[in-house]
């Protein structure tokens, strides 16, 4: 479970190494991908590899985009999540009324 959240607010490249998230500006930075919550790129000037984008999905690490003006402009949204609760309502509507009546 992540605790950080990176913002990441000038022309940079972000890629994936080892668990590691790496940011490429004039300097190097890493930082392991257990500890990232979210990721909010508040500046459309940034290249993101795909296999970056598919390992932050598979944690389930929110990624935010800002536009030009750093206003929020969208976000990346896996579609692989928990299905538990959807078995669960199923289920549940599929009860018969005694069983409700026992609630």
């Amino acid at each position: 479970m992540g605790f950080r959240t990176v913002v990441i607010t000038k022309h940079c490249k972000c890629s994936y190494k080892n668990d590691y998230l790496v940011i490429r500006t004039d300097e190097l930075k890493m930082i392991h991908l257990s500890e990232i919550d979210t990721v909010i790129f508040e500046t459309p000037a940034v290249s993101i590899t795909g296999v970056l984008l598919n390992e932050l999905s598979q944690r389930r690490i929110g990624i935010l985009f800002c536009n030009e003006r750093h206003l929020p402009q969208g976000t990346f949204v896996p579609i692989t999540g928990n299905y538990i609760s959807a078995g669960r309502i199923m289920a549940q509507a599929a009860w018969d009324n005694w069983r409700l009546r026992l609630r």
